[in-house]
């Protein structure tokens, strides 16, 4: 595979020809834009450019990998691109987020002082809690989000399974899910 310069991959930066950089790795998605699920406005909007920080909080490791043909991918970064998209990382304004996450982390105990779970008051929290963070919104109101489960068609995506804790469901734990015909 070939290596690329940052002059190189900054030649490509608009619709006809979209190349980004993803750790480290020259990709070319002029032809994903169209079919990207989250528009092709952020994926334009790191054309030619390091797109490693916008992209690997919202992908899976293996996104690139399914979504693009072997042609697609098109080498790395040479060594000494490499080192100045590590030295613009390293030097950049941390977010709010990011120092909020450092703060935290710093407060934490260590892990030999925490005896059991009580010990871990944030993880206990955590657990009652459900989150909802949308990454990309689309339209849904023309939505079907029936599927199948073990082979068998359900209108929606749940499946329920008997396990521990299942009678905080219900006083009579998992055999109440199941409905008496």
């Amino acid at each position: 595979m070939a290596s690329w310069s940052l002059e190189q991959v900054a030649k490509h930066n608009s619709p006809d020809s979209c190349w980004v950089i993803i750790k480290n790795r020259v990709y070319d998605v002029t032809e994903f834009l169209n079919e990207h699920p989250g528009g092709s406005s952020i994926i334009l909007k790191y054309a030619g450019k390091d797109a490693t920080r916008a992209y690997e909080p919202i992908h899976p490791p293996d996104a690139l990998d399914k979504n693009l043909p072997a042609n697609k991918h098109l080498g790395w970064l040479d060594s000494d691109a490499a080192r100045v998209v590590a030295q613009a990382q390293k030097n950049r304004r941390k977010t709010q987020d990011e120092l909020r996450v450092e703060a935290a982390l710093k407060q934490r105990p260590p892990l030999n002082r925490i005896l059991n779970l009580a010990d871990m008051e944030e993880n206990a929290h955590a657990f009652t809690r459900f989150f909802f963070h949308p990454r990309v919104m689309r339209p849904v109101s023309q939505c079907d989000p029936s599927t199948s489960i073990l082979g068998y068609k359900s209108s929606i995506p749940v499946f329920v399974s008997g396990a521990a804790l299942a009678k905080l469901g219900h006083p009579e734990g998992w055999p109440s899910y199941f409905v008496q015909l």
